[in-house]
């Protein structure tokens, strides 16, 4: 396996362990899911960097996903996370800002339906990394 794949399988774990601590964060009810999500795009600099992290993982997804059992699933999530930050780069920080201060309140009122399946998406995509290892034999 290349540098490039193992840097891909290290995003790749990374953003599954976020979205099963992200998931139990929000199903312990705690207030502190609410002031994490809120503050993504509050400063310009939180807002880069959340794009820089977007597009790693997305290109983690792309890259790894021919080592997985389902490469199309990771494929397609990658893409989505791609365009989806490419089209928020095209938009201010700050209209960022007023659609993350409309949509988190929101979304918030689906805690316990996020937090499910944030926990079950990051332990099918570790499930997945596990299965095409077994399959692959390394």
């Amino acid at each position: 396996m290349s540098l490039l794949h193992l840097a891909a399988l290290a995003g790749v774990l990374g953003a599954s362990t976020y979205l099963i601590m992200l998931g139990g964060l929000a199903l312990s009810g705690s207030a502190r899911v609410a002031s994490f999500l809120m503050g993504f795009a509050s400063s310009p600099a939180l807002h880069y960097l959340e794009l820089a992290i977007r597009m790693l993982v997305g290109g983690s997804l792309v890259t790894y996903a021919s080592f997985t059992c389902h490469a199309w699933v990771f494929r397609g999530a990658g893409w989505i996370v791609i365009g989806t930050t490419v089209v928020l780069l095209c938009v201010p920080w700050q209209l960022h800002r007023r659609f993350a201060q409309w949509s988190v309140p929101q979304a918030l009122q689906y805690r316990s339906l996020i937090g499910l399946c944030s926990v079950l998406g990051g332990l099918a995509a570790l499930l997945s990394v596990a299965c095409g290892a077994i399959d692959s034999g390394t």
